[in-house]
């Protein structure tokens, strides 16, 4: 069976969280990377893996693993969603210069 992937970052909370779910009540695959846990797991076509993406140093190997887990051959589509972010400090938006 073919399947669309969809790598995601920030899938522990906010619009990365809500995006997963949508996608996966859509049956596509995906695979989540957050610093914190998810409330996803309980999906069977969700995989989470704990990475603080400021460590750039080890962003390669992430992602080797996170390849290592799709079938390269029945994908069709491999799709990365970078939404992780912060924000800080947090304030109203009329006082964001």
């Amino acid at each position: 069976m073919r399947r669309n992937h969809f790598i995601i970052t920030g899938t522990s909370r906010g619009i990365g969280e809500q995006l997963a779910k949508m996608l996966l009540e859509q049956n596509h695959m995906v695979h989540g990377i957050s610093r914190g846990d998810s409330s996803l797991t309980e999906y069977q076509n969700y995989t989470h893996i704990h990475y603080d993406l400021s460590d750039t140093s080890g962003i390669a190997t992430l992602m080797d693993s996170v390849f290592n887990q799709i079938d390269l051959h029945h994908a069709d589509m491999i799709c990365l969603v970078n939404n992780a972010a912060m924000a800080e400090p947090l304030k109203p938006i009329e006082q964001c210069t």
